[in-house]
């Protein structure tokens, strides 16, 4: 898992593919569910970063729900961001800035920090989601985000961002 997850940092996407679905069904045959969700996440990203957009959506899609299910609230709040990353990258920017409210709120209730990979691609695309928007857009989307419960903020993440995706 390990070695895939160097391996996607480094662009090399098929290894990454191959290593992380490896250890997916290895964390599965050992009833591992935390492990096993945590390499699909990983593929999430893997299909993300190639602009496979559609794909990682519907990788999130089931991941979120299970981090949830599986009491791991900084993932979900990971996931979350992901996700609005995808939705920055498809122009629904307002709908990007409620998904990263509520990952704010969630990561700071929890006191869940971002791992220095997290940062570094948070950070740019914040930045690029307030030259989508103007201030007062921004600010109040962000603000609704922050004001959702867990379970409004999955469900609101679990709405479609691309219909083709759902298929």
């Amino acid at each position: 898992q390990n070695v895939a997850r160097v391996r996607a940092v480094q662009g090399e996407w098929a290894e990454a593919w191959q290593g992380l679905d490896e250890a997916a069904h290895w964390f599965h045959q050992l009833r591992d569910r935390l492990f096993e969700t945590g390499c699909r996440s990983e593929q999430g990203h893997v299909l993300r970063w190639q602009g496979r957009l559609a794909e990682a959506e519907a990788v999130y899609r089931v991941t979120l729900g299970l981090w949830r299910d599986l009491g791991q609230h900084g993932a979900v709040a990971h996931e979350l961001e992901c996700l609005a990353f995808l939705a920055g990258a498809q122009g629904a920017g307002e709908r990007a800035a409620c998904l990263l409210g509520a990952a704010e709120a969630l990561r700071e209730a929890g006191g869940y920090a971002m791992t220095p990979i997290e940062r570094r691609e948070y950070e740019p695309a914040v930045a690029q989601l307030r030259t989508q928007l103007d201030e007062a857009d921004f600010s109040r989307a962000w603000a609704v985000g922050r004001a959702l419960s867990l379970d409004e903020a999955v469900s609101n993440a679990l709405e479609t961002i691309n219909p083709e995706a759902a298929s």
